[in-house]
């Protein structure tokens, strides 16, 4: 048997006899349901009994479309029988669209009895939810109601009073749509938890099976008839009486009808228990929509939070650019999902304006606004509407100015220490002043530039510190263009690794004579400072020099004691340099030879104005002599006297002293 999901189904005492699982007797019935819809599918009646030991024992088969899953549901005996696959168990989400089979047996091992039951299938409307259904009238009068030109819903609210608002389709002559005409929009209170009216099963009430079937009872469960409620004469709360035929039964003060084709129906209800009760009672209401003329699609919605629309702009520009257009975006919040929302703006104070739709961005709502001339002040005032007319309204505004175009590059992302980062920047307006901001460990050091006539500038920055550099190019404004920031652009300095090396220039070495030795750094950076640690056989010492331009540096001792020397060059670590050591050398002092006596005699008493000559000469001179005299051989093999024995062990004997200190 093919059903609404609207109607309830009546099964008489014995309609399903007691017998084998799928006998003859069984109800079967099928029910076209939508996929994400929410319905409250559940089997109530005379059957629901606290009585175990007679009660009757319904269980509800379901089959999916195309037979390709079924399920089974069985509560206790005597127990409603409820249809849920969600996860609180309360309702029936068809996971697609398409005839549902719904069989009702009577359990031969449980149940002990057949008596009468209800089974209904409804669709579950959400509070503060826009909802749409076409519904087909008659279409002229006199004629035949159509079928389509009703349906039914479920809905819940502990409110006090709520709203529905149905938007009925306006009739257009000059296309020849005749709109639609509404017969009656019916409300039925039809359980109440806190008044015992009805069955409670997983936190969702169910109404009992006469209220299905037309019955009204009272707050104490007292039946109420129709007549009484009609004429006024009952007083408190009625529940029940769900019908949707034209004829039937509707509460007076719960309807509303329909004058007219396309007239809007609007109405505030209250709650059966508004007065004297507690305002907390979760009330079951089922509504019933009814048509009477022509076709249409109907919107509508059950409105119980009346909250506007919370609309906050993200961003908000404090200037617009000529000849760009203007991005305005707009995040809202809100009872219900917003449906609309437009800008209207001006640029005279409101005496003109203009209007736009805003495009939903999913996450935020986007206004693109035009362009404006220089100079004009843009007012505007953006408004909402959610699915259930709450509405919502934010202002704002902007100053429209010249947009001023800046960048720069940097000639590298990493460069080592002591290196140059050349930084060539450009901007749409030319011969102006601009800002380069270079921030280092949280201190920001500012460089003023200059473009020149093309708008181009070139700045050589070299960093003092290691690390991370963040860079931007901003523009101060004036009274025609707006300030203006550059993107931000990176740059890292490394330490930077030298090579250090050194070589003895004079050879051989002679005690308490100067020696040299020229070092290198590679590449060349000048001004570092190069210690070189000399240790002879008896001490050790350092030598400090500072590189020249060159990367050079140039060292001279008098070594003071004989024997063989160690020589350590080494660049201590900096803020931009790493450490760095050259080679370790050796050398040897040796003894001063007679020759290098004489030599070192006649350069004492050689004057000045003739010591390089005098030198030459003297030596000449003095070796011939000495070769022929045999004097050479004497003084070799002569014993010393006491006073060169005193001046040879006191040169042996004395640790090299700086010339600053003898």
């Amino acid at each position: 048997m093919q059903i609404e999901p609207f109607e309830p189904q009546i099964i008489k005492k014995d309609d399903i006899r007691l017998g084998l699982y799928n006998n003859p007797d069984s109800k079967e019935y099928r029910c076209y349901l939508e996929e994400g819809h929410k319905y409250h599918i559940f089997l109530v009646g005379d059957w629901v009994t606290n009585n175990t030991e007679s009660a009757t024992d319904y269980d509800i088969e379901v089959t999916y479309p195309s037979n390709a899953f079924s399920q089974t549901f069985t509560m206790s005996a005597g127990i409603p029988e409820q249809v849920a696959n969600d996860e609180k168990h309360q309702y029936f989400v068809p996971p697609q669209t398409g005839d549902y089979r719904f069989v009702i047996y009577n359990d031969p091992r449980d149940s002990k009895g057949a008596e009468p039951a209800v089974f209904m299938i409804i669709e579950h409307l959400e509070l503060n939810t826009r909802y749409k259904k076409e519904l087909i009238g008659k279409p002229y009068v006199g004629a035949e109601y159509l079928e389509g030109y009703k349906i039914g819903y479920e809905f819940n609210t502990s409110q006090t009073d709520f709203l529905l608002h149905i938007d009925v389709p306006d009739p257009v002559p000059a296309e020849g749509i005749k709109g639609l005409d509404m017969y009656e929009a019916r409300i039925f209170p039809m359980g109440n938890p806190s008044a015992n009216v009805g069955y409670t099963i997983q936190d969702v009430e169910l109404p009992k099976g006469e209220l299905l079937n037309g019955g009204l009872l009272d707050r104490a469960g007292d039946n109420v008839t129709k007549e009484s409620v009609l004429t006024g004469e009952s007083f408190g709360e009625v529940y029940g009486g769900y019908n949707l035929t034209i004829p039937g039964f509707s509460f007076p003060n719960m309807k509303i009808s329909c004058e007219t084709a396309g007239v809007d129906m609007i109405k505030k209800f209250n709650s059966p228990s508004a007065s004297g009760n507690s305002s907390e009672e979760n009330v079951f209401y089922y509504l019933g929509l009814l048509a009477e003329y022509f076709e249409g699609e109907i919107e509508f919605y059950i409105k119980t939070d009346y909250r506007p629309v919370n609309l906050t702009l993200l961003d908000p520009p404090r200037v617009g650019y000529t000849n760009e257009t203007t991005l305005i975006k707009v995040e809202s919040e809100s009872a219900a999902a917003v449906e609309s929302m437009w800008i209207e703006y001006t640029t005279d104070k409101w005496k003109n304006t203009k209007s736009i739709s805003l495009i939903d961005k999913d996450d935020y709502w986007l206004a693109v606004l035009p362009s404006f001339n220089l100079h004009e002040d843009v007012e505007y005032r953006i408004h909402a509407v959610d699915e259930i007319d709450n509405r919502g309204l934010i202002e704002g505004g902007f100053t429209v100015m010249n947009k001023l175009e800046i960048d720069f590059g940097l000639s590298g992302s990493i460069i080592q220490g002591g290196q140059t980062v050349k930084i060539t920047g450009a901007a749409t307006k030319p011969s102006i002043n601009l800002k380069l901001n270079l921030e280092h460990g949280g201190n920001t050091e500012s460089i003023n530039v200059q473009t020149d006539g093309d708008g181009i500038f070139t700045y050589d920055y070299k960093p003092k510190k290691i690390g991370e550099y963040d860079v931007t190019l901003t523009y101060a404004g004036d009274e025609d263009y707006h300030v203006a920031s550059s993107r931000e652009k990176s740059f890292r300095v490394d330490k930077r690794k030298l090579e250090l090396s050194c070589e003895i220039k004079t050879n051989p070495i002679k005690i308490h004579r100067p020696m040299t030795i020229k070092g290198k750094i590679t590449p060349s950076v000048s001004g570092l400072e190069v210690e070189t640690i000399f240790v002879s056989p008896e001490t050790s010492f350092t030598e400090t020099k500072t590189t020249d331009r060159n990367g050079a540096f140039s060292i001279t001792i008098t070594p003071e004691v004989l024997g063989t020397w160690d020589m350590l060059p080494q660049l201590k670590v900096s803020e931009l340099y790493d450490a760095s050591q050259g080679s370790m050398q050796s050398f040897t002092v040796e003894k001063l030879s007679p020759v290098d006596i004489a030599k070192y005699q006649a350069l004492k008493f050689t004057e000045p104005p003739l010591l390089y000559v005098a030198i030459g000469l003297g030596l000449i001179v003095i070796v011939a002599v000495l070769q022929k005299t045999g004097l050479i051989d004497k003084i070799r093999n002569r014993e010393p006297s006491e006073e060169e024995e005193e001046q040879e062990e006191a040169g042996t004997v004395t640790s090299y002293k700086r010339r600053s200190e003898r």
